[in-house]
């Protein structure tokens, strides 16, 4: 019976092996070998109930900063994790979103930057439409962008500038035909 606890213990099968022992203890209650092989299992089996208690702190931990969208801090929290306990899937998953959300926000900065250069060319050919309509895009994905902003402002008093003088332009051409009416009625 001790060699079957023995080779349970060996192969590190220590629920198997310390039920055994516990057996085997009831038959040879002075068995130095077996109290000792005992007392190592509970020393093993308190060090996987730390260890397993520290994982699950990590978990804990990795998930707020998930869900703070601290990605990075995230990222290399579920990665301690892991390295405790390789055959997790947990962590393994939660990676996988991190990953995925990083590749998201890579391409989104590469069309934010895309639309902005598009943008400035527009306003440098003063199609301020246009680069009004591809700005306003740009900061639908990026809306602390100063950039933007302050172009977004330039084109808006250009575009309340022209209004101005359209709104002047008009009446000049009201009082130019009033002028006109009049000097036919001489």
């Amino acid at each position: 019976m001790v060699k079957d606890a023995d080779k349970a213990f060996n192969k590190q099968n220590y629920q198997d092996a310390s039920e055994t022992y516990k057996k085997a203890l009831a038959i040879d209650s002075e068995s130095e070998h077996v109290k000792a092989q005992l007392k190592k299992i509970d020393d093993i089996f308190a060090q996987q109930a730390a260890k397993h208690k520290e994982y699950e702190a990590l978990i804990v931990q990795a998930d707020a900063k998930f869900e703070a969208k601290d990605y990075e801090t995230a990222k290399q929290t579920y990665e301690s994790a892991l390295q405790m306990f390789e055959n997790e899937e947990y962590p393994k998953e939660q990676l996988e979103k991190i990953e995925a959300i990083f590749e998201a926000q890579l391409a989104e900065k590469d069309q934010f930057e895309k639309l902005v250069k598009d943008a400035d060319k527009a306003f440098k050919k003063e199609d301020y439409q246009d680069a009004s309509e591809t700005y306003k895009k740009a900061l639908a994905i990026d809306s602390e962008s100063e950039h933007v902003k302050a172009q977004l402002k330039k084109i808006d008093d250009i575009f309340a500038q022209q209004a101005a003088q359209r709104k002047e332009y008009e009446a000049l051409i009201v009082q130019a035909d009033e002028k006109k009416t009049d000097l036919r009625s001489w």
